[in-house]
C-alpha cells in the first residue's frame, strides 16, 4: 500500500468541497420550491374550500364572508 501523498489529499479535498457545495444547493433550492409550491396552492379553489368550514364558524371572521367571497377571502 503506497502512502497518500499531498496531492491526492488535495483532491479529496477538492472533491468533498465540491459535494458539500452541490449538496447546500440542492437543500437551498429543494426548499425554495416546496415553500413556493406550497404558497401557491394557497390560491387555488381547493384551499379556499378547505378553509371555509372554519372561517364561518369562527366569532371573528365570519363576518367577512358577507362582505367577500369565499375566494376573495381566501387570498
Amino acid at each position: 500500500m503506497e502512502p497518500v501523498t499531498t496531492s491526492a489529499r488535495s483532491t479529496e479535498a477538492t472533491f468533498g468541497g465540491r459535494l458539500e457545495g452541490l449538496g447546500t444547493i440542492l437543500l437551498r433550492y429543494g426548499l425554495v420550491v416546496i415553500l413556493l409550491w406550497v404558497g401557491l396552492l394557497k390560491f387555488t379553489t381547493y384551499e379556499a374550500e378547505a378553509i371555509q368550514v372554519f372561517v364561518e364558524n369562527s366569532p371573528l371572521l365570519s363576518w367577512l364572508y358577507d362582505v367577500v367571497s369565499v375566494r376573495t377571502f381566501s387570498t
